[in-house]
């Protein structure tokens, strides 16, 4: 049962490792996006959509902001548990728990979001965001502009949905 705890372990703590790797890496794109309100790809919003959007984008930055919050400091205490002279293996193993936890709280809820998006989309307009989704210029509210938190998909100076990393879709 150790071995198995401590395999996990480890794993997990790769895991981690390597997508902070990820997140600070530079990214490639214009910028543009999501961070200045605009949804590359996407032809033809009405006013009214983007009205609608900007409230589901507004109401869903205020419900990740604290797990923002909670993620930073959970991952600043995993790097306190992980570098002193005595590492408690099973304190390090239920922080990395707490974390994906975190995590997968703000993943369901970005997609969530996604979809409320997609719900006030015209089928054409559905069909755009979708095949944007993800790649960078625009659709899957990520990887556009620089955002709060650094690297981000391009040089975009929004505080918007700028991510790769930038305020994490507001994950």
């Amino acid at each position: 049962m150790k071995k198995v705890s401590l395999k996990l372990a480890t794993v997990l703590m790769f895991v981690v490792l390597m997508s902070s790797a990820a997140f600070a890496q530079p990214g490639s794109g214009n910028g543009k996006g999501m961070a200045d309100g605009t949804y590359p790809g996407i032809s033809n919003l009405s006013a009214e959509q983007e009205q609608q959007i900007e409230k589901l984008r507004t109401a869903h930055q205020k419900e990740m902001l604290p797990l923002r919050n909670q993620l930073g400091e959970m991952e600043a205490k995993l790097r306190t548990l992980t570098t002193g002279d005595k590492v408690d293996m099973a304190l390090v193993n239920k922080q990395l728990e707490d974390i994906s936890g975190v995590k997968l709280s703000m993943a369901k809820k970005r997609e969530a979001h996604k979809q409320d998006v997609r719900k006030l989309l015209t089928e054409d307009q559905r069909v755009q965001f979708d095949m944007h989704a993800g790649k960078g210029k625009g659709g899957d509210c990520g990887k556009h502009g620089k955002g709060q938190r650094g690297g981000g998909q391009g040089n975009g100076n929004g505080n918007g949905y700028g991510n790769g990393n930038g305020p994490r879709c507001n994950r």
